[in-house]
């Protein structure tokens, strides 16, 4: 599973908007989020960085959302 993937699932499973993901992952624009969840065919796909998505766990973990970073791949394996 890509981090795109794993964002999209993210997203859904605990309700964070685009805006906040940008705060999260330090990002400059809510396009970059777009790009990420974007299809891979189409121009506007990009890749989401591992440093990135690793903010994104950080922060879950942070604000007690996710225990581990086990307890969030089993949420995304059961997704």
């Amino acid at each position: 599973m890509t981090n795109n993937q794993k964002l999209q699932i993210i997203q859904r499973h605990f309700k964070l908007k685009g805006e906040k993901v940008i705060e999260i992952c330090l990002s400059d624009s809510i396009y970059t989020v777009y790009s990420w969840r974007s299809n891979p065919s189409t121009n506007r796909y990009r890749v989401m960085p591992s440093a990135k998505y690793k903010l994104l766990v950080l922060w879950l973990i942070d604000k007690g959302l996710v225990a581990s970073e086990e307890e969030l791949n089993t949420i995304l394996e059961e997704a």
